[in-house]
């Protein structure tokens, strides 16, 4: 993993400011809640001012039921010769009363064909009808956009995840099928609460992997860079989460205020004369050269200013209070930490996966090669929608 750091200043005031701001590694555990799979077959209860109509969806996943991947010769086969002292092929999990007849069958065997057809299970996951979770679903359960099997990029190779953006448990559900523990991040509440729904609704087959117990430790809170958060936090290290107006688009939560030229929040950005709201630099700009000063009359709904009393009973009398297609609001604030103070709460990770909705290169590129401690697998979404990622990707 090679990085770009982002840089540190070294002058006594800018240490104090860092130190203020962050909570650090040692509380990072204090938030986080154990979750387990218990079998729950419960429907959710909607705790938002949105009406939500939750379905569940089927999906097909391979389980490791006995141990980890890289410990089948240790873990009882599950299938073929499953006696006492059985050998198990490490590939397709497999028994042999021989280890002859083990060694034999594995220089042949087609591992990955074998294990699919012998240990595939269904799961049920509770999804909000109507809205973004379908695309979640479908892009972890249908599409595999987190695996690439063929090239050897398993999920059961890294012993403990990190899902850093685990919106309603897509991956966390998914990775703790394949034997392995996660530790997962998620600010916005309604996707705590269906993400925990989701966890307890697996089988209680999938809570343990052999005689250890699979845990998910599930945190309320977000992950940024930190320089990034030196900049937008207050003193007690939380900011301002932002969530989008329509109430379709449950996976768009995101700490960033503004994606290249354009502002998420058009609170953000508003004309000094008239109040009225932009996303745009460039058309507030454009707006200036011909807006005249507003009087005091001004629309209930959006805040919008009018110099005559009929223009603005007219407005509203057709206003719904958005002035934009698709804005954001706030959503309260979180707490947050750094992917550096994440990863030394919890040593133990192995595999990493961030979707943070246009904070990953930044949190990247400031990472350096001895702060991944014991990671060997990162999964990570990029876009070039607002900036030059696939550039800033190849530097790193």
């Amino acid at each position: 993993l090679g990085s770009i750091s982002g840089g540190w200043s070294l002058d006594l005031r800018g240490a104090m400011k860092h130190v203020r701001h962050s909570l650090g590694a040692k509380k990072v555990r204090l938030i986080g809640s154990l979750i387990s799979p218990k079998g729950l077959t419960a429907r959710p209860r909607a705790s938002t001012q949105f009406k939500r109509n939750y379905t569940r969806k089927p999906a097909h996943v391979r389980v490791c039921p006995a141990g980890w991947h890289g410990k089948a010769n240790d873990a009882s086969p599950t299938w073929g010769y499953c006696g006492a002292g059985a050998f198990t092929c490490s590939l397709c999990w497999r028994g042999f009363t021989s280890e002859k007849r083990r060694d034999r069958h594995e220089a042949v065997c087609k591992g990955v064909k074998d294990l699919l057809r012998r240990t595939k299970q269904t799961i049920q996951l509770w999804v909000r009808s109507g809205t973004s979770d379908e695309n979640a679903f479908r892009e972890v359960f249908k599409k595999g956009d987190y695996e690439v099997r063929k090239f050897g990029f398993r999920l059961e190779d890294a012993r403990t995840w990190l899902d850093l953006g685990g919106h309603m448990g897509t991956f966390t559900c998914l990775a703790l099928a394949r034997g392995c523990d996660v530790v997962t991040f998620e600010p916005h509440g309604e996707n705590v609460m269906l993400l925990e729904h989701n966890v307890r609704a697996l089988p209680k087959s999938m809570g343990m992997c052999g005689d250890a117990p699979r845990t998910c430790f599930l945190h309320r809170a977000a992950v940024a860079s930190a320089a990034y958060r030196e900049k937008q936090a207050d003193k007690d290290g939380t900011m301002e989460l932002l969530a989008p107006d329509k109430e379709t688009e449950t996976y768009r939560h995101t700490l960033m205020r503004q994606r290249g030229d354009t502002v998420l929040c058009s609170d953000d950005l508003r004309c000094e004369k008239c109040n009225q709201r932009f996303r745009s630099y460039k058309w507030l700009s454009k707006h200036q050269l011909k807006c005249k000063a507003a009087s005091e009359y001004s629309c209930k709904k959006c805040g919008r200013c009018f110099k005559r009393r009929k223009c603005c009973e007219k407005h509203e009398a057709i206003c719904d209070g958005k002035t934009l297609s698709f804005d954001y609001h706030s959503s309260g604030r979180v707490p947050v930490f750094t992917l550096k103070e994440v990863l030394k709460a919890y040593p133990q990770i192995e595999g990493v996966k961030i979707d943070i909705e246009g904070a990953e290169m930044e949190m990247l590129e400031e990472m350096r090669d001895s702060d991944w401690g014991g990671v060997k697998r990162l999964v990570f979404e990029y876009s070039n929608e607002y900036d030059n990622s696939a550039i800033r990707l190849r530097a790193i």
